[in-house]
C-alpha cells in the first residue's frame, strides 16, 4: 500500500478481476488449502456448512422483468405443442435477445433482512479445527436445505473421513439430504433448532420445561396445569396450545412462566401430517 501511494482497487475492479481470472483464483485457493492441510491447520474430519445471502447488483425491476420473460417463454413453449396455436416469432426472438443481455441471469429473489431482494446464496464449508474455509459455492437456490447434497461431490478427501455439520432444523427435504450423505459414507450431524423464550428478562420457562402428552394432545406446564389445543394455522403449519386464565392466575409459578394473562405454546406440524 505504501509503494502504491495508498492506491487500492474498488469492489468493481476486484469483481472484474475475479471474473476474468476465475480459474486462476480457484487454483490459488485450492493450493492454499493443500498447504494448510500439510501444515496441520486443516484436519478434514468435521466440516461445518452454512449459507449466507449476499445482495446482487441487479435491481428488483430487472429481476422481475427477467422472471416474467422466462414465464412467458415457458408458456409459449407449452402452447407450441397445441394445435392451431399462432405464436409471434418476432416477439419470441426479442424476448430471447433481452434475456441474453441480462447482466445477472442467475440472480433470484431471496429473503435478506426480512425483505425479498435479488441475491445469491453463498455456501461455505469451514474446517472445525482452526475455522478455516476449505470450500465455498455460490448457488441460486435460496434454501440451504437443498444445498447439502452437492457438497460430497466437491470434497477432495475420501468421503469416509469427512462428516458434515448442518445448522438447520431437520424437516422432510432435509431427511432426503441426510439419507444421501449416509449412502455415500458421510456422517451428518444435525442439531435440533431450539426456540428460546425471550420474553421478560430471559429467565422464563422455555419449551423444554413443558411436557407434551400425545394421548390427550396437550402440554403439561411446570405447575402441573394443562395447555389445551386452541387452533391450527394451516399456512404456517403450527398448532397453538394455551392454558386457562384461571389456572395461570392461581399458579404460584406464573411470575417465572409468562407476563401475559395465560401461557401459550406453539407446536410445529409436520408437512405431511393430516390436520385433525
Amino acid at each position: 500500500m505504501w509503494l502504491l501511494g495508498r492506491l487500492y482497487p474498488d469492489h468493481k475492479s476486484i469483481a472484474e478481476f475475479r471474473r476474468v481470472h476465475r480459474d486462476a483464483v480457484t487454483a490459488a485457493g485450492a493450493k492454499l488449502i493443500r498447504f494448510a492441510r500439510v501444515c496441520g491447520l486443516i484436519r478434514g474430519e468435521w466440516i461445518a456448512i452454512d449459507g449466507s445471502k449476499f445482495r446482487a447488483v441487479a435491481s428488483i425491476d430487472t429481476v422481475r422483468e427477467r422472471l416474467a420473460l422466462q414465464r412467458c417463454l415457458d408458456s409459449l413453449e407449452k402452447a407450441d405443442t397445441e394445435p392451431e396455436t399462432k405464436i409471434d416469432q418476432s416477439a419470441v426472438q426479442a424476448a430471447l435477445e433481452k434475456l441474453k443481455q441480462n447482466p445477472e441471469p442467475e440472480a433470484g429473489f431471496m429473503l435478506v433482512r426480512q425483505q425479498a431482494l435479488p441475491a445469491y446464496n453463498v455456501q461455505t464449508a469451514v474446517d472445525a479445527e482452526h475455522a478455516l474455509i476449505v470450500a465455498h459455492a455460490v448457488v441460486p437456490d435460496a434454501s440451504d436445505i437443498r444445498c447439502l447434497r452437492p457438497w460430497p461431490k466437491r470434497q477432495r478427501r475420501p468421503l469416509e473421513q469427512i462428516a458434515l455439520r448442518w445448522w438447520r432444523t431437520p424437516v422432510t427435504p432435509m431427511g432426503k439430504q441426510v439419507a444421501h450423505c449416509d449412502a455415500v459414507g458421510i456422517v451428518p450431524y444435525v442439531p435440533v433448532m431450539r426456540t428460546v423464550n425471550n420474553q421478560g428478562d430471559g429467565t422464563l420457562f422455555g419449551r423444554a420445561d413443558f411436557c407434551y402428552e400425545p394421548e390427550t394432545d396437550s402440554y403439561v406446564c411446570p405447575g402441573n396445569n394443562k395447555l389445551l389445543r386452541k387452533y391450527t394455522n394451516h399456512k404456517d403449519r403450527y398448532t397453538m396450545y394455551k392454558a386457562s386464565a384461571g389456572d395461570c392466575g392461581a399458579c404460584s409459578l406464573k411470575s417465572r412462566c409468562t407476563q401475559a394473562p395465560r401461557r401459550g405454546l406453539a407446536r410445529r406440524v409436520r408437512p405431511n401430517a393430516a390436520y385433525q
